[in-house]
């Protein structure tokens, strides 16, 4: 009770909130504008010299040509000062300083070279010099826009980060201390330990809210930006067991220790205020990886949903004429976060024979399988429905695969079975994974295979890019076609 009141004071006090995608692309938008700008600059100046001269030197293809080359150099230099980065982002003079210096340095360069050509009548350096001044006074003015809605984000406390932690200690208190210091910058959530009665019920205004189990709980409901674990070193039988229990949370972990747990890979180290941090965890597709996953899944389910709706509508007046019953099977499975969600897919089994729990796994001849939902199993077509779950965000293109609540192994839930399982779902579950492509499709026959296609998952979840996706992806229509010697 008293962790689910802090719950709903934490919904009330968190909902201006802007979420950290919409954050990435706002930042992403000053690259945009920025090479608007240039050109707008380029414009202006072209047809401003037409109107003076009627006709100028170089053709129209000519400015823009000469323009293009530091417009993209601009951009692309402004990147390598840290420039978009969002902690830049709201610092105007760092901004404006940055941005006369590079305008100053593309314009000298182009007249450089323009007097090392020694062939201009003048039109040249003039288009430079107009195009660079409009160029510059484009760049202040939506750059004071654009920094002027970010400052009010950063001073209105809506891009905070959202810190649960873990400890109540001497450590904990500091930095909690250095925290609760940057209002704007961070929140503190709640504080977690498992020892509630050797622990002091708040520290600097942070109540302790419960124990570990009680974190993974609240995070599923408020998915903190961060969870960072305070325990000493010297606890590291107890590390471990903490670390175990918060993996499998699609967050940020990290750790204020000098030393790692046994195991655990470090990422980096960083510092709040003067607390040395190990990034041990890191959210999956963060940043521009979530929006480019997000359009591949969009972009390539909708016009796959186009493509194959003619199919569709056949396959569906198949199953419908091959046995009485719904057309679309539905079953709840786990999905992103371990929350639960309704796959789609076509009926391929008799009503009265199905398990829509999915704790009766499919065999090789199941005689609960009918003769069209034999065929729509052999290429995998009863799966085509889970585009429209893609469409609507409960699962991706390519992920790992989505598991039904009750699935077992062995005669154990396969969380009981494979340690790391829930780790699997910090990522949205797909249609097709890594472990389908590297044989392992239909049924988990032992733990072996049960282990072995969670390692793969894991393995897909570190390793994710665009690149990956598309390989999985071909290499999942060239078995779907050519090896269906594990679909039944």
């Amino acid at each position: 009770m008293h962790t689910l009141r802090a719950v709903n004071a934490l919904k009330h006090s968190d909902h201006k909130k802007i979420p950290s995608t919409t954050v990435v692309i706002f930042c992403g938008m000053f690259r945009l504008f920025d090479g608007l700008s240039i050109l707008a600059g380029a414009t202006a100046a072209y047809h401003l010299l037409e109107r003076l001269h009627g006709s100028i030197l170089l053709p129209h293809v000519g400015y823009f040509a000469l323009i293009a080359v530091p417009a993209v150099g601009y951009v692309l230099l402004f990147q390598c000062a840290n420039g978009y980065s969002p902690g830049n982002a709201a610092n105007i003079w760092f901004q404006f300083t940055r941005m006369t210096v590079l305008c100053l340095v593309a314009e000298i360069v182009l007249l450089a070279a323009i007097f090392v050509g020694d062939d201009d009548d003048g039109s040249s350096i003039q288009f430079v010099t107009i195009a660079g001044t409009i160029a510059l006074s484009a760049l202040y003015t939506v750059r004071l826009v654009l920094t002027g809605i970010y400052w009010h984000w950063w001073r209105t406390g809506a891009l905070r980060r959202r810190i649960a932690v873990v400890g109540a200690n001497d450590t904990s208190a500091r930095l909690i201390g250095f925290l609760n210091s940057r209002p704007h910058d961070y929140q503190v959530l709640g504080i977690f330990d498992d020892r509630r009665d050797r622990v002091p019920p708040e520290l600097h205004g942070i109540e302790v809210l419960g124990m570990i189990r009680d974190l993974v709980r609240f995070a599923r409901t408020e998915l903190p930006d961060e969870i960072i674990v305070t325990l000493p070193i010297t606890t590291s039988p107890r590390l471990s067991d903490v670390m175990k229990a918060l993996m499998v949370l699609p967050v940020d972990l990290r750790l204020t220790c000098e030393m790692i747990a046994p195991g655990r890979p470090v990422r980096a180290v960083s510092y709040l205020g003067d607390i040395p941090v190990l990034e041990i965890f890191e959210r999956p597709l963060k940043g521009w990886d979530i929006v480019a996953k997000f359009l591949e899944d969009k972009i390539l389910s909708g016009v796959a949903l186009v493509v194959f709706a003619p199919l569709l509508l056949l396959f569906a007046a198949l199953v419908q004429l091959d046995s009485p019953g719904p057309v679309l099977f539905r079953q709840d499975r786990y999905g992103f976060n371990n929350r639960v969600f309704t796959v789609l897919k076509f009926r391929t089994m008799h009503v009265a024979l199905g398990d829509a729990s999915g704790a009766q796994r499919t065999v090789r001849q199941d005689p609960r399988v009918t003769r069209v939902g034999a065929v729509l199993r052999a290429f995998s077509i009863d799966e085509l429905p889970q585009l429209f779950n893609v469409l609507r965000g409960d699962m991706s293109l390519v992920g790992p695969r989505a598991h039904a609540v009750a699935m077992r192994v062995g005669g154990r839930p396969y969380d009981e079975t494979v340690e790391e399982y829930f780790a699997r779902h910090r990522v949205r579950p797909g249609l097709t994974g890594l472990a389908q492509v590297n044989g392992l499709r239909g049924e988990v026959a032992d733990t072996v295979a049960a282990q072995r296609r969670v390692e793969y998952d894991l393995n897909y979840i570190e390793n994710w890019s665009l690149w990956l996706d598309f390989k999985i992806l071909i290499r999942s229509v060239w078995i779907v076609l050519f090896d269906r010697r594990h679909a039944y």
